[in-house]
């Protein structure tokens, strides 16, 4: 028999923002094809180490998993001339992935920088990979051997049920989601008094709602909230632009919104015909082509129903990651420079990617950022399955995203690993850490050991997810008085009645370890736990 091929390895450098990312979008379907997938979170390292700290560390974690191809996403990772050079000595080719630049070129343009800036990035990476025609036409023009068009992908995997399936919820009104822009204010703002019913949300709409007569206005929506109103939009209004600024820039979300099942109608750009001819995704160049279009959309959902059936066929056909890496790979040897020979990675002495990949989730956590935590917890489980500290850090994040059931399943493997692994000494004290400022890494607490706090957590986890039955058997694992009490004196009583059940019993048992083995801080604490009891 002969030996297992060695799989070959992808660094990604991007941001970890869970509300839409690269990671997210290409990861699984590059995985799927026997790919390994290490995500670097490029984007919040910078801030924690700056670029010349983020360049050391990122040769540390080439060094140590020689990956095949390293993917960045310009003008963000902040790569040198000299730290590109030294990765690419590993037998890493660095492929940039440049779907900002109808944002950043027209700047480096205007500016007279144009030219050099684009010989420094010709010189960086072995692929300059862009989304846009145009970008590539103008690297082109000045001389630029490495530059090639590589359209948006994203996951094969389905965001949803076809739009079909949720013909139920649709109510009649055109959604929009983004920021308040001044162009889009006035673009929606003329939709509006053209009487076309519309539902706008995002960042600075609500201010704006008196521009928009008869429309349902709101606040940014978080993700899972989108994609629901997303799937329920007769039709669905594509964005544009950046920060004031209106481009003709395809984004992610087309594709996105087309995997939900959802007809849309897009700004016209020149790259667009390359994703869905005007049959299945509309076009407006004006707010009166725009109006137009909405109002046969909304006139006619049936057949813009089956236009969106198709556009979703052809996504999964034509847009996914599993069909856009190979051809990614085909653009690095048509500028001659394809993936070096397979080879295994080097012995690990330490692991810089893990080690800060953990240090970003519990900053994160610190700045209540939950979602980043969660992503990056998630990442590190990939590879590191039993680590307790991952496994209690995506239990906690989870905890706090609301997502109560998979909290409890996280919590309690954590638990089990920290058993195995915490030191006795530390495990067996109850005392409170010494420390200013926000708390990260050992949870908000502050206790020496761990445990209580996860048995706390995935207590009232287990009752929220209105699971009274395991939240009582979980009682009887709290057979030490100090740990029974110390988690007693972490939670507060809450819901229905039969949680609060449970959490009488929790606190009975606590009062009845009083008079042996109890800490000053939790015997001030037993009056309340009375009152509960009764």
């Amino acid at each position: 028999m002969g030996a297992e091929p060695i799989p070959r390895r992808l660094l990604l450098c991007e941001t970890l923002d869970p509300e839409g990312a690269l990671f997210a979008w290409l990861s699984p379907d590059v995985r799927a094809l026997g790919w390994q997938v290490r995500v670097v979170p490029s984007q919040e390292l910078i801030h924690l180490l700056g670029p010349e700290g983020f360049q050391r560390w990122l040769s540390a974690c080439v060094e140590a998993w020689r990956p095949d191809v390293l993917l960045c996403h310009p003008p963000y990772d902040h790569l040198s001339q000299e730290c590109a050079e030294s990765l690419r000595a590993r037998g890493t080719r660095l492929v940039a992935f440049g779907f900002d630049d109808p944002i950043v070129f027209p700047g480096w343009w205007t500016t007279g920088c144009l030219p050099e800036v684009v010989r420094e990035l010709d010189q960086l990476f072995d692929l300059y990979a862009s989304t846009s025609q145009e970008a590539v036409d103008q690297a082109q023009e000045l001389g630029a051997r490495g530059f090639r068009v590589c359209r948006w992908a994203f996951s094969s995997e389905p965001l949803s049920t076809p739009q079909e399936e949720a013909e139920g919820a649709a109510d009649g009104r055109a959604f929009f989601a983004g920021s308040a822009y001044p162009e889009r204010v006035a673009l929606l703002s003329e939709v509006a008094r053209a009487g076309v019913p519309l539902r706008v949300y995002g960042q600075g709409w609500t201010e704006q709602a008196a521009r928009l007569p008869g429309a349902e206005v709101g606040p940014r929506l978080p993700r899972t909230e989108w994609l629901a109103r997303t799937r329920a939009a007769p039709v669905v209004i594509g964005a544009d632009g950046w920060e004031g600024q209106g481009f003709g820039l395809v984004k992610a979300r087309l594709l996105e919104v087309a995997l939900l099942g959802s007809y849309q109608i897009s700004p016209a750009s020149p790259d667009l015909d390359g994703y869905f001819p005007a049959e299945e995704v509309g076009r407006f160049r004006s707010a009166a082509e725009l109006i137009d279009g909405l109002r046969q959309a909304l006139a006619r959902r049936r057949e813009h129903r089956r236009r969106a059936g198709k556009a979703r066929e052809r996504a999964l056909r034509e847009h996914s990651w599993q069909r856009r890496w190979p051809e990614l790979l085909a653009l690095l040897e048509d500028v001659g420079r394809p993936l070096a020979e397979p080879g295994e990675p080097p012995q690990r002495r330490g692991d810089a990617w893990s080690s800060m990949l953990s240090s970003v989730a519990h900053q994160a956590e610190a700045s209540e950022r939950a979602g980043l935590a969660r992503a990056c917890q998630l990442e590190l489980l990939r590879e590191q399955p039993d680590s307790p500290g991952a496994l209690a850090g995506a239990g906690r994040s989870a905890f706090s995203l609301g997502r109560h059931v998979e909290a409890a399943r996280w919590l309690a493997r954590a638990l089990q690993q920290l058993a195995r692994m915490q030191a006795r000494h530390s495990r067996e004290s109850y005392l409170r850490l010494q420390g200013g400022g926000p708390a990260r890494g050992m949870g908000v607490a502050r206790l020496l050991s761990q445990a209580p706090e996860l048995y706390a957590l995935r207590l009232v986890a287990l009752l929220r997810a209105e699971q009274c039955a395991e939240a009582q058997l979980l009682l009887d694992e709290l057979a030490c008085p100090d740990l029974l009490v110390t988690v007693a004196g972490l939670v507060q009583a809450e819901g229905s009645a039969g949680q609060q059940a449970v959490y009488a019993e929790l606190f009975a048992r606590a009062l009845a370890a009083l008079p042996q083995r109890q800490l000053e801080l939790q015997r001030q604490q037993s009056d309340r736990w009375q009152s509960v009891c009764g």
